[in-house]
């Protein structure tokens, strides 16, 4: 769920950086989120993040969630989302672009989703059968 700052971030929420990427052969991606970080507080203004912001390199903690430059695309604007209700096991997109249900009130959950449950009892989420979230459960939604 989308917030309006920083301040209504915590740790574990994401940060989505919306650009344009220099190469304009570079396939354009949904609403032009080029990269996205994980905000962890930390810190010496408590705006840190972990992420991997090299091409091809390592995840590393950052001391703050800004990019000044890429090398690869220009940032437009930041985007801070919490993670509640992914938390809450409800796994809906909020954009009506993008939110296509596979059945009334449901949609498609991967086996190997964190909100995948084991319908056999097995804990080897990779051998459950697709499972589907009701919405209908979730008022809020």
């Amino acid at each position: 769920m989308r917030v309006g700052s920083l301040l209504e971030l915590e740790p574990g929420d994401l940060i989505f950086y919306e650009g344009v990427y220099y190469n304009e052969a570079t396939k354009k991606p949904k609403h032009d989120i080029v990269h996205v970080e994980i905000f962890t507080g930390s810190g010496i203004n408590g705006e840190g993040v972990i992420g991997s912001r090299e091409q091809k390199k390592w995840v590393k903690e950052y001391e703050d969630y800004r990019i000044e430059n890429s090398k690869r695309w220009k940032l437009i604007r930041y985007h801070f989302c919490k993670i509640d209700t992914w938390l809450d096991g409800i796994c809906q997109s909020f954009c009506e672009e993008h939110n296509r249900p596979t059945k009334k009130g449901s949609r498609r959950v991967s086996p190997k989703s964190v909100f995948a449950t084991c319908e056999s009892g097995s804990s080897d989420v990779q051998n459950a059968e697709d499972v589907y979230v009701d919405y209908s459960k979730h008022p809020n939604i």
